[in-house]
């Protein structure tokens, strides 16, 4: 069994990740110059694996693209998701 994630680089900075219960939206990333960066990513039964999926990959690119709208953002998580979990890919427990 793999050790749990605890953090991760994007673009050469690392960002803390959380998950956790009790957050409004299914994710959030912190701008890329705060000291202690985070992503924060929602861990609840009501979450679907599919957006649990597209939310990690949608906070990965804020991650990496911190100055791009929104808009670009979610439509392309959610066509790199579709095309992962069309190619089989799931999460491992």
């Amino acid at each position: 069994m793999s050790k749990p994630i605890r953090s991760h680089m994007f673009r050469f900075k690392r960002w803390k990740i959380i998950f956790e219960p009790r957050i409004h939206d299914h994710g959030a990333t912190d701008y890329p110059d705060k000291k202690e960066k985070e992503i924060r990513l929602k861990n609840s039964k009501n979450v679907s694996e599919f957006d649990q999926f597209e939310t990690i990959i949608h906070e990965g690119l804020h991650a990496c693209f911190w100055d791009i709208r929104e808009d670009p953002i979610e439509q392309s998580a959610h066509d790199i998701t579709r095309l992962l979990w069309r190619l089989g890919y799931r999460k491992v427990e």
